[in-house]
């Protein structure tokens, strides 16, 4: 298993091994990889990924039961003034630094929805931007958020930001997911380990790269405006591009 770099070793392949590319950066700030027909599987955040290693797994205790009326009223926290700079570092979460696909870091689920180590007493409403909505809806407690590209302009986020601090119940509305669920270990060793003693699953990357940054996985800008304009080949439900 190689982790986020890779060199061709000089001792010749065994035929029996399985190399794996392990990575949680993403592909802007990840090697081009110039050697192929190297990799056989491939282990990232990504969904797509032969095994996936997200920064962190949300489970529902119940699929039917995403949100759930709440003992407190979760805007009675809000701070009244706006806060000074220390103050805005230590209860708001850090954007992502990359827009890209499935790309969401512990900034979005530590920082803001479990709350810092020396905090636990705010309750945050993340605003996020960096994956793609999409992502975020697969990834995160329903409604737990707001995504910047779910409005149609800066102003248009800004006049619902003045909305919500002024209509507690629809403040609330985000913190009903509290307690439908949980953060769980994904066992990525293990998980690996079971794959290896799977002898049907063989296959290899022609091309890593071909499926690492592919069209569409990482963009400037907003994902609003890539969807419209996005090209007919991005089609996410065909299979990865460089896997055989």
């Amino acid at each position: 298993m190689f982790k986020d770099h890779f060199s061709l070793p000089p001792h010749p392949r065994d035929p029996r091994q399985v190399w794996v590319m392990f990575m949680l950066e993403c592909p802007l700030h990840t090697q081009h990889f110039t050697a192929r027909d190297v990799f056989n599987w491939t282990a990232t955040y990504r969904h797509d990924s032969d095994i996936v290693a997200p920064y962190e797994k949300w489970v529902y205790y119940s699929p039917q039961v995403r949100q759930k009326p709440q003992e407190m009223s979760y805007a009675a926290n809000k701070p009244n003034k706006s806060p000074d700079a220390e103050s805005r570092l230590q209860i708001l979460p850090g954007l992502e630094n990359s827009n890209c696909r499935d790309y969401i870091t512990e900034k979005f689920f530590v920082n803001g929805l479990r709350g810092l180590p020396k905090q636990r007493s705010h309750h945050i409403l993340p605003i996020v931007m960096g994956a793609h909505p999409d992502d975020y809806a697969r990834q995160a407690p329903e409604r737990s958020y707001i995504h910047v590209d779910d409005f149609e302009s800066p102003k248009h986020l800004a006049d619902y930001l003045h909305l919500l601090d002024q209509n507690d119940d629809l403040y609330n509305e985000y913190f009903r997911w509290k307690g439908t669920g949980e953060f769980i270990n994904t066992y990525f060793m293990c998980r690996l380990c079971s794959l290896l003693h799977d002898e049907g699953h063989q296959q290899h990357y022609q091309d890593v790269n071909a499926w690492w940054r592919g069209p569409g996985t990482c963009i400037s800008g907003s994902w609003r405006k890539y969807d419209k304009f996005k090209p007919d080949q991005d089609d996410k439900k065909k299979t990865p591009p460089g896997r055989r």
